[in-house]
């Protein structure tokens, strides 16, 4: 059953293969003698012509002879499987670059594609990258640290509030409900492939779960290229929604919002809930920065550094004041 299933996908696959546009990516590299690219069986470059044969060719619907069935074998892992399908559009896409075999001595030569240079290029990248690691439920590691830079200040009505508070729970306080809330600490975990990335990572999963980005060109400000890494900052950001408004937003979910400490000191109030509203939050982030590594089109790291200044947290009978630093990362994606 099992086989027939694993047959089945496959097949599936195959038709949607089969729906992409043929194109072959431009040639990177003159051919030498005695050289072909590998993956490619028609001499014209590696296509998706190309890469459906070799899913046909990986699922068992399609026979080729030894000699074209190790000329698929792209990633040179002693098979023909689907990873060199994905590789074959890769390179026809250009965003991994070709593979050269010399059929005389058996050597391999990879070409070099040009990198993402522009803020536009760079972008784009990351925006697929991040895309397709959220899409494919890739595996990763999340880390984040969270220090309160400056403490929560409610003036005079600090010992009210903390009294409310501790009705309901005797070991908690101000600091401990938005402290917690907002994730002070260092936590992390490892969300597994295939794995809700929510879930695995629990207490708002959904804010600190890798986000498929929506990068502007203009968002990048001081880009730096350095072969696969991109290092850049973006504009500071003054009470942004999670709606993409605004460059942080569309890096990420990691922000506060009225509705969210609301919500959480409710919660924690329960029956006493209505002693105490939240009716504006003013913080500003500032010096973001971002570093992304992105290899052939693969998200490999991305990492986002922010400080928060909550300036007015005004709720029905105080308001606050206070400052954080964080930091987050995305490291050891498994695809």
């Amino acid at each position: 059953m099992k086989r027939e299933i694993l047959r089945l996908v496959s097949m599936l696959l195959v038709a949607a293969l089969c729906l992409l546009p043929v194109y072959a990516a431009p040639a990177a590299d003159a051919l030498e003698e005695n050289e072909m690219y590998l993956g490619d069986l028609g001499a014209d470059g590696v296509d998706s012509t190309d890469a459906r044969v070799i899913l046909q060719v990986s699922a068992g619907l399609r026979e080729v002879a030894a000699e074209q069935a190790n000329l698929l074998d792209i990633d040179r892992q002693g098979g023909v499987t689907a990873t060199d399908a994905r590789w074959a559009l890769q390179i026809a896409a250009g965003i991994r670059g070709a593979r050269i075999y010399n059929t005389v001595t058996g050597e391999i030569r990879d070409v070099e594609i040009a990198r993402p240079a522009t803020a536009q290029e760079v972008a784009a990248a990351i925006n697929n990258a991040t895309a397709a690691a959220v899409n494919g439920k890739a595996g990763y590691t999340w880390a984040r640290e969270s220090r309160v830079t400056e403490p929560i200040d409610l003036g005079d009505n600090t010992s009210a509030i903390n009294n409310i508070i501790q009705r309901i729970d005797p070991n908690a306080s101000i600091d401990s409900v938005v402290g917690g809330f907002i994730g002070v600490g260092d936590y992390g975990t490892t969300v597994g492939k295939g794995q809700d990335a929510a879930s695995a990572i629990g207490y708002h999963g959904e804010n600190y779960r890798l986000k498929a980005t929506a990068l502007r060109a203009e968002d990048l400000q001081n880009l730096q290229a350095d072969g696969n890494t991109y290092i850049f900052t973006l504009a500071d950001a003054r009470s942004p929604q999670k709606n993409g408004s605004t460059a942080l937003s569309r890096l990420t979910d990691d922000i506060l919002t009225q509705e969210e400490i609301a919500a959480a000191l409710q919660e924690q109030l329960g029956s006493l809930s209505f002693l105490i509203s939240v009716t504006n939050l003013d913080i500003v982030y500032s010096n973001i920065r971002v570093t992304a590594v992105v290899e052939n089109g693969v998200l490999q790291e991305l990492h986002y550094s922010f400080n928060a200044d909550v300036r007015e947290l005004k709720m029905s009978i105080a308001t606050g004041t206070g400052a954080m630093a964080t930091s987050a990362s995305y490291t050891d994606f498994v695809y």
